[in-house]
């Protein structure tokens, strides 16, 4: 079980930066596993934590877990700022 929090810690009244997160499971080179797609979002000028919790089917030791957006794209006219705190990982 992975539980992260995420949030565009901005103050200013702005619209979040859509960022669509994906959490996947690596072995070696290989994406073994890739999560359903987290978006982020949040109400126009109402900046809070979001919070996410991801259950990573049979992760075996020498697996990584990898957080990262849907698109990383070089060169991107999209501005695409997340943070990631409190990440927890437990077994069932």
């Amino acid at each position: 079980m992975l539980n992260a929090t995420d949030a565009d810690l901005s103050n200013d009244v702005y619209e979040t930066d859509p960022v669509d997160i994906v959490v996947e499971v690596l072995e070696g080179d290989a994406v073994v596993y890739t999560s359903e797609t987290l978006k982020t979002s949040q109400p126009l000028g109402k900046m809070e934590w979001q919070s996410a919790k991801v259950s990573l089917p049979n992760v075996a030791p020498g697996q990584r877990i990898a957080i990262h957006p849907l698109d990383m794209a070089p060169g991107s006219k999209v501005v695409t700022r997340w943070y990631i705190d409190n990440i927890v990982v437990s077994s069932k």
